[in-house]
């Protein structure tokens, strides 16, 4: 009896306690709030196996991240690295070039073995590769790659689709092991590396891992927490309504979790309610992170009750920071490709190039994005592969490429009884250099163009990139007008121009671009005298034949392509134009002298949106220009040729004189009032003044107008509603523009509002 009572406290402090984390999508978020109150508890967790969302917190966890940390990482990475986006196409921000209504690319003629022309998957998953890959290689090399010496001992679970089975995940790359566990099918590509081929969701076999832990860990005792839907009956299948979304909420075939509990266990179930299992916004994710807690705390006691160890808290934060302190610092020392040939190979290794000097992660992240914008590829994951040896990592990229050509397709209806229709065909690859060739169609009531383009990307550590392009195009400029039902032609002025223009491009990271370019430029301007009044018969016509140099700097961080909700944008160019001008006058058919002119141009426009309280986003915006362009044949043509305001989304095909100005500053707020994820109440007010404006004078010429007088100033402001489609969105709105024959505009659109670039712009 003395004995015993001297071995039950080591006995009992030697009880083995795992922890087993459901799958569920956006409800699996509940984890992290139920990891904070367990701590806090001081209930010890000594392993954990996860599939799917719980894979992906227990990860974190496993890997030496607090549950308060992965709280904030959640927070801060959720709609980045879940962004949903249509088949066969990136986040806008990846590409170089999106100034145009593209909704969707159609990739053809895959003849490469596993590429397919069918969409592999419905959401980007761009960030949270190289996001995965950045937050758990320090743990991988702590752990020498093995699961089982990880601050917490974990096992992920895959599903091997093709082999009928469950795939346990207890060595490799951790980054890796996630990804293949929350690869929803049809959602997410498979992932693909050395050892597996097209790994999925592991929820297919195994939503909620028992066995996997019991096998591993033989713990004394499990603390499970399901977030799966609490209708155990399986009625859920013959009531869904989405095919899609029952395939996340119930993964089919896994779908009685609870079961798998031992006697020795303890179950906790998180009322989530109807929390959408594809709901990753800030708020959603903030909900699921709180009702994981709560219930947590709830059943606290009964828990407490039926263990027979506490952990300190104090202990535990400095065993996390021990192991924290031996991640190897991220250096890359080797690169290694799997996937492409040979000459595609040596492109990627050329981006890094670690045999002259070690390679930071950053460089990791920058060739991975230069990948993405340079190749057509359906999958990129980059795994780190730590080498004792030289306490470096080798940068080993797994790679499936895409049909290296596509048919691209966009479309635009909006008021009164406007169209604009895009087709275009591009071809993209990589190679000894990347190379890209596109033409594009645009024809609608607004814009005709040929646009043809072909880039050639160097595989340099400066990521630099030659451009051709040349475009053809008529602009038809509109007069604001009421009516939604008017059928009549407000097109008064047309721009025709042609331009051939070289540039050197400079990405500088993923979502900012230097360009430093040339043009040729020739155009013909067509007005009517009196542009309030179209006559029939000739229009007064300006034809210009010119160069120009300039430099421009882009920066876009927006969540989305149009109606963004989040994230800035930042335009800023400066450049010199030399033109011949040759006017013709329509009354008088007088032709005169040709005469030259050369002038500056600087212009920077910025807009920034920040979610300040939820559910409303608020945000603000500047755009100021000079030119010193002097006179000109005609009033309208100096317009024409000046910086142009464009402050409201239909702004840049409507012709309202006073937008257009040698000299003017701008500034602007926004609110939007988000009512669901693709829903939008928007208001959006701007003031500009105009520092110099043309004047008409009595004798038929006319002279300039300064100062800081109220006449100068002009308002504009839109309210009104967005939906966001798959097909871009829908928008309608009361537009305002005080200095207009008509100030008030009612547009409605589906579609994206965007177009090719004004000449000389």
């Amino acid at each position: 009896m003395a004995l015993g009572l001297v071995l039950l406290p080591g006995l009992a402090s030697a009880q083995k306690v795992g922890l087993v984390l459901s799958g569920g999508g956006a409800r699996g978020m509940a984890h992290i709030g139920a990891l904070i109150a367990l701590e806090e508890a001081g209930i010890p967790i000594d392993c954990v196996a996860g599939t799917s969302a719980g894979a992906l917190v227990g990860a974190f966890y496993a890997a030496g991240y607090s549950p308060t940390e992965i709280r904030d990482i959640a927070l801060r990475v959720s709609r980045s690295w879940l962004a949903p986006g249509l088949a066969f196409q990136d986040n806008h921000f990846q590409e170089r070039d999106r100034a145009d209504g593209t909704f969707v690319e159609i990739p053809l003629f895959a003849r490469r073995k596993n590429v397919s022309l069918f969409p592999e998957f419905l959401v980007s998953d761009a960030e949270i590769n190289i996001g995965l890959t950045e937050y758990l290689a320090g743990a991988d090399g702590a752990a020498r790659h093995n699961f089982d010496s990880l601050f917490v001992p974990f096992r992920a679970v895959s599903s091997d689709v093709q082999g009928h089975r469950p795939v346990v995940h207890d060595h490799g790359s951790l980054a890796f092991a996630v990804r293949s566990s929350i690869a929803v099918p049809l959602f997410f590509s498979g992932a693909w590396n050395d050892e597996y081929s097209g790994l999925f969701d592991g929820g297919i076999y195994d939503n909620f891992p028992v066995e996997p832990l019991r096998e591993a860990f033989q713990p004394d005792f499990i603390i499970g927490i399901s977030v799966h839907t609490s209708d155990r009956s399986g009625e859920s299948l013959t009531e869904a309504s989405s095919f899609l979304r029952l395939l996340i909420t119930s993964h089919l075939i896994d779908l009685k979790s609870w079961e798998k509990m031992p006697e020795s266990g303890f179950l906790i179930v998180p009322d989530l309610g109807r929390l959408s299992s594809l709901d990753f916004t800030i708020e959603s994710v903030q909900r699921a992170i709180k009702w994981g807690y709560e219930a947590t705390w709830a059943c606290m006691g009964e828990l407490r009750g039926r263990l027979t160890r506490v952990q300190d808290s104090a202990a535990r934060a400095a065993a996390r920071q021990a192991f924290r302190r031996r991640w190897p610092e991220p250096r890359i020392e080797g690169v290694e490709v799997n996937g492409l040939s040979g000459w595609e190979s040596y492109y990627v290794k050329q981006l890094l190039r670690p045999d002259r000097r070690r390679t930071s992660l950053s460089e990791v992240r920058a060739a991975y994005y230069r990948l993405r914008r340079d190749a057509k590829l359906n999958y990129i994951f980059p795994e780190l592969i730590y080498q004792p040896e030289s306490a470096g990592y080798t940068a080993r990229f797994h790679i499936r490429p895409a049909p290296r050509m596509g048919l691209r397709f966009g479309a635009t209806y909006f008021s009164p009884n406007d169209h604009q229709l895009e087709v275009g065909l591009r071809f993209k690859g990589i190679g000894p250099v990347g190379y890209e060739a596109e033409g594009t169609l645009h024809q609608g009531s607004i814009v005709n163009a040929v646009r043809i383009r072909g880039q050639l990307s160097l595989p340099l550590r400066l990521p630099l990139a030659l451009e051709l392009l040349n475009e053809v195009a008529q602009w038809d400029l509109q007069r604001p007008v009421v009516s939604l039902l008017s059928i009549e032609k407000y097109s008064t002025i047309s721009q025709a121009h042609f331009e051939f223009r070289p540039a050197l491009l400079m990405a500088l990271g993923a979502r900012s671009t230097l360009t430093a370019a040339w043009a040729l430029h020739s155009q013909r301007l067509l007005y009517y005298v009196d542009a309030s009044r179209p006559a029939l018969g000739e229009r007064d016509r300006n034809d210009w034949v010119g160069q120009s140099t300039w430099l421009e700097y882009q920066r876009n961080s927006y969540d989305r392509k149009m109606y963004a909700r989040q994230g800035s944008r930042l335009h800023l160019q400066v450049g010199w134009r030399l033109a011949e001008e040759r006017f013709r006058n329509a009354e008088t058919k007088i032709r005169r002298p040709p005469v030259g002119h050369g002038w500056f141009q600087a212009q920077v426009r910025y807009r920034q949106t920040l979610r300040q309280w939820k559910p409303f986003h608020v945000g603000w915006s500047i755009d100021a220009a000079w030119s010193t362009l002097g006179p000109t044949g005609d009033l309208t043509t100096h317009r024409l040729l000046s910086p142009k305001f464009e402050p409201l989304v239909d702004s840049p095909f409507m012709y309202i004189p006073d937008l257009y100005s040698r000299l003017y500053g701008a500034g602007g707020m926004h609110l939007i009032w988000a009512f669901s994820e693709a829903f939008d109440l928007r208001f959006e007010g701007w003031y500009q003044h105009t520092f110099w404006r043309p004047n008409r004078r009595t004798d038929g010429r006319w002279g300039n107008v300064y100062g800081l007088s109220p006449d100068l100033g002009l308002f504009a402001f839109s309210t009104g509603v967005a939906y966001r489609t798959k097909v871009g969105p829908i928008g309608a709105f009361l537009q305002y523009y005080s200095r207009a024959d008509q100030p008030f505009r009612v547009l409605v659109h589906l579609g994206f509002l965007i177009l090719p670039r004004r000449p000389w712009s």
